[in-house]
């Protein structure tokens, strides 16, 4: 956990140094929580999006044992989240991975200037 909250104040002051730098970016914040495990409940499969505008907005993914390859289909849904925002002119920044034997985070960064 101290390694994810680090890895997002490293990711804000990226952000800082280039706004200070340039006018202030579009940017887009999704965030990928996956169990690799069949666990107890703790944790949830979803993927979250900060849009520019600051609203949010979950997806709810497949938790593995619900049927189906869920990584494979889980996959399917980022990979078409990334692809809407880079349809729409916002460029990938960034990619942070992390977590354990129980669960897989991932953070992507999109920007537009």
């Amino acid at each position: 956990m101290k390694k994810f909250i680090f890895l997002c104040l490293f990711g804000l002051s990226v952000f800082n140094k280039i706004s200070a730098q340039s006018p202030i970016p579009e940017i887009v914040y999704i965030r990928v929580h996956e169990p690799l495990k069949i666990t107890s409940g703790a944790f949830d499969a979803v993927m979250v999006i900060i849009k520019p505008d600051n609203t949010s907005e979950t997806v709810a993914l497949k938790k593995p044992g619900a049927g189906g390859n869920s990584l494979d289909e889980n996959g399917v849904i980022v990979k078409n989240e990334i692809s809407k925002w880079l349809a729409n002119g916002f460029k990938i920044i960034t990619i942070n991975s992390s977590g354990g034997d129980y669960i897989s985070r991932t953070e992507i960064f999109l920007k537009k200037e």
